[in-house]
Formats: structure tokens, C-alpha cells, sequence
């Protein structure tokens, strides 16, 4: 059975030389043993605001490779508190913090996908570099990232992006592109009538937010 594996944490010491540990052999242990470290990988991360869901939305990640996307994968382990995955709980408080690997991988063609847990941006317990440094490394080792946002897409959420990446690209090698693919997740979609739930809703609904975006500025 598969469980969430810390990979990159934080040192509370003071006097510590480097703020973020990354756990090497956590990552070997998953990545590098047979059959995966002759694959390519591609990595899938949920990344965003924190308490809006980002680990309940990869536990269903999971559920869909884990049934290779077969028709009734929705329907597997249909009780939602006996759902393996990684782990989530309400309330106001953060719950997942630095980055987390799914222990197993799932392999389609000669390609293996890692799944990936963030720490969300913006609590009262970390500091904005914190959460920069998280979200820009979980942006620099993604193959798609997924941005998720609750209600509706606002101007400060591609603000906040726009410096993510940019810090990024400074923490990457230089030339580097700070992300691979990246698609927003509009959680709670209320305006239906307008645009349609899905990838062509989404994409209408974007190009109308850039263009208003693009005339205030």
C-alpha cells in the first residue's frame, strides 16, 4: 500500500547553513530501484492557496491511475473517508507543509508518473519566501503543475503566479524555463450559464480574464 514520502522539509535551527532539507534517500527510495530509474518521469503537482482542497484533489489523481483510467474509476473505494491517499482534514489550520511524494509510481508506456503534495501558499506560519521557495521548486521539478484556485480566478492569483515563477527562473539555472506545463484548476465553478465546466469552458473563460487583464493595465 501505497503513502505520502517527505521529500523536501524545513530546519527549524537557527543556525543552520540551508532553511529546506531535502531527503535524498526518501527520493532515491521511490525513483531510483528497478524498473523506474531506466523510465522517464513525469511529475503531476497540485499547487495553490492553502485549505482549498489540494490533497483531496490528488487522492483522486491517485484513484484515476491507480484504475489506469478505466470507465468506473470514479466508483472505486466510493467511501471518501477509507480513500488511501494523502492526508486531509478541514478546518482552518494548515495540514500539509514543504513537499510530499506519492511512495508509488504508475506506469504508462515507458514513462512513470510521480505524484506530488505542496504545502499551500499563504498561512500565518511560514513566511512569503517560505511559501515562494515551495512553490517555485514544486513548479522547477513538475511536468504539469496544476493551479488551484476556489470560485472564480481573480487578478491577484496571476500576480502571485507571475512572482512564483519569476523566483523560479533567479532559483533555477540561468536559460532555465521555470515550468514545464501549467493548467489552472477553477475549483466550485458557479457561472455555468456563462462558460461550461471543462477544459473548453476554461479556456474561454481565460482568454475573456486576460483580455479584461490586459486592458486595465
Amino acid at each position: 500500500m501505497g503513502h505520502a514520502v517527505q521529500i523536501l522539509s524545513f530546519n527549524e535551527q537557527e543556525e543552520a547553513e540551508s532553511r529546506y532539507v531535502l531527503d535524498e534517500s526518501a527520493l532515491r527510495s521511490i525513483l531510483d530501484r528497478d524498473g523506474v530509474r531506466d523510465k522517464y518521469i513525469s511529475v503531476a503537482s497540485v499547487a495553490g492557496a492553502m485549505r482549498k482542497g489540494k490533497s483531496f484533489l490528488l487522492n483522486f489523481f491517485l484513484r484515476y491511475l491507480k484504475n489506469k483510467g478505466s470507465e468506473d474509476w470514479i466508483e472505486f473505494q466510493n467511501a471518501i473517508h477509507g480513500m488511501e491517499g494523502f492526508n486531509f482534514r478541514g478546518g482552518v489550520e494548515r495540514h500539509t507543509t514543504g513537499i510530499y511524494m506519492w511512495s508509488e509510481v504508475f506506469h504508462i508506456g515507458n514513462c512513470v508518473v510521480a505524484v506530488i503534495d505542496t504545502q499551500g501558499t499563504f498561512d500565518n506560519k511560514s513566511s512569503f519566501r517560505d511559501n515562494s521557495t515551495v512553490f517555485a521548486m514544486s513548479l522547477l521539478i513538475s511536468s504539469l503543475t496544476l493551479y488551484n484556485i476556489s470560485g472564480n480566478l481573480q487578478e491577484n492569483d496571476l500576480t502571485n503566479l507571475n512572482f512564483f515563477l519569476e523566483f523560479g527562473r533567479m532559483a533555477g539555472k540561468s536559460g532555465m524555463t521555470p515550468f514545464q506545463d501549467i493548467m489552472f484548476l477553477v475549483r466550485d465553478w458557479m457561472n455555468e450559464d456563462e462558460f461550461d465546466y471543462g477544459l473548453a469552458g476554461g479556456k474561454e473563460y481565460l482568454k475573456g480574464f486576460m483580455q479584461i487583464d490586459a486592458s486595465q493595465s
